[in-house]
C-alpha cells in the first residue's frame, strides 16, 4: 500500500507566483525579529502581539472564550480558547495545534483561520496554549496537548463547549504535537483512537526531532535559524542534556517518525509545500502511516514553503479548501 498523493494542480504560470511569493516570502522572514534576538520572553510576546514577530498582526475574534484544564502533569491549567460556529449547533470538536517550532506563537494567533474552519465545517474550533520553550522543554508542550485532547473527550467539556472531540490538527510544531497526542492517547490512555477520532490533520510538520538531511541542509532556506550552528528552535525546545547521540532523539517517545506501532490509527491528511525543507517528513510519515493498515493521504503544493496555512500566499486559499474537504467526508 501507498498513500494517496495528491499533487495540487498548478499551471507553469501560476507556479511561477507561487515561486516568486515563496522567494518573498522567505526575504522577508530574514529581516523579521526572531526569539532569540529578544531580550526576555515578555519583550517578544510584546512584539508577536504588534505583528513584529515571525507571525503576521493578529485580528481576535471577539466571540472567542478560553477554558482552563488542569494539568495532570503539574499544577498549572492549560488555557483553551474556544470559537465555536455562529448560529448553529456544531457537530464535533476540532482540535487545533498552533506552530511556532515549540518556542513561540500562542493559541490566540490565527483566530482568522479558526473562524473560517469554524464556519465551514460546523466544527467548535479549540486552540491549545501549551507550555513553550526554552522556559518548558519538551515534552510539556506534548503533555499540555494531552490533556487538552483527554479533556474534548469529556463530558465536562460536552457541558462547557457543547461537543467532543472529533479531529486534531496542527501546523508545523502543532502537526508534531498533533501526531504525538494522537499516539499518546492510544498508547498512555488506552483510547482506540482509530474510532474515536474521525481524522487528523498534520501540515508540514516535523517528525524527526533530530532532523533529516533536506532540514539540515535546507536550514538557511526555512529562515529560522540565525546560523548554520545548532542554534535553532529544536536545540531550544528540546532538553540536549539528556541525550548522548542524535540517535537518542530518533527513538520514538520523542521522533514518531520511528515509531514501530503505527497500527489502529484514524484517517490523516498530511499537507505540505514542495518547497518546504520539512517535505521529506510529511512525505516519510504519510507512507508509514498507510503502510500501517491506517489511511492517509499526502497533499503537495508546488511551489509553497513552510508556514503557507497561516500567511496570506496564493496557495492558502487552496490549502484551507482541502482541509475542510477531508472534515466533512468524515464527519458523522
Amino acid at each position: 500500500m501507498s498513500p494517496v498523493v495528491k499533487q495540487a494542480l498548478c499551471n507553469a504560470e501560476r507556479l511561477q507566483l507561487r515561486l516568486l511569493q515563496t522567494d518573498q516570502y522567505l526575504e522577508a522572514k530574514k529581516h523579521m525579529v526572531h526569539y532569540w534576538a529578544c531580550s526576555s520572553r515578555e519583550q517578544y510576546t510584546l512584539l508577536e502581539r504588534e505583528g513584529k514577530g515571525v507571525f503576521d498582526l493578529p485580528t481576535y475574534d471577539p466571540e472567542a472564550f478560553q477554558v482552563l484544564v488542569p494539568s495532570s502533569f503539574g499544577d498549572h491549567n492549560i488555557p483553551l480558547r474556544v470559537i465555536q460556529p455562529r448560529g448553529k449547533q456544531a457537530g464535533g470538536v476540532f482540535l487545533f495545534i498552533h506552530g511556532g517550532g515549540f518556542v513561540i506563537g500562542s493559541a490566540a494567533l490565527h483566530d482568522n483561520l479558526l473562524r473560517d474552519l469554524a464556519e465551514r465545517t460546523n466544527l467548535v474550533m479549540v486552540s491549545v496554549e501549551y507550555r513553550l520553550a526554552p522556559e518548558f522543554k519538551l515534552p510539556a508542550a506534548a503533555d499540555d496537548c494531552l490533556d487538552a485532547a483527554v479533556y474534548l473527550m469529556s463530558d465536562e467539556a460536552r457541558m462547557k463547549i457543547g461537543h467532543t472531540l472529533q479531529f486534531i490538527g496542527g501546523e508545523s510544531a502543532g502537526a508534531y504535537l498533533t501526531v504525538q497526542t494522537t499516539l499518546r492517547l492510544r498508547d498512555e490512555k488506552s483510547i482506540d483512537v482509530g474510532t474515536a477520532l474521525a481524522g487528523i490533520v498534520p501540515t508540514y510538520g516535523i517528525f524527526d526531532l533530530s532532523l533529516l538531511p533536506g532540514v539540515r541542509l535546507g536550514r538557511e532556506k526555512v529562515g529560522d535559524a540565525p546560523n548554520k550552528q545548532n542554534e535553532n528552535f529544536m536545540w531550544l525546545s528540546l532538553p540536549v542534556d539528556a541525550f548522548g547521540s542524535l540517535d537518542e532523539i530518533k527513538k520514538s517517545a520523542w521522533s514518531p517518525l520511528y515509531n514501530v506501532n503505527l497500527r489502529g490509527l484514524p484517517p490523516a491528511t498530511f499537507g505540505v509545500g514542495a518547497e518546504d525543507p520539512l517535505i521529506d517528513d510529511s512525505i516519510l510519515m504519510a507512507a508509514k502511516w498507510e503502510l500501517a493498515g491506517n489511511e492517509a493521504e499526502l497533499i503537495v503544493y508546488p511551489g509553497s514553503p513552510h508556514g503557507y496555512l497561516v500567511v496570506d500566499l496564493d496557495v492558502t486559499a487552496e490549502a484551507i479548501e482541502d482541509i475542510v474537504k477531508f472534515v466533512k467526508a468524515r464527519l458523522t
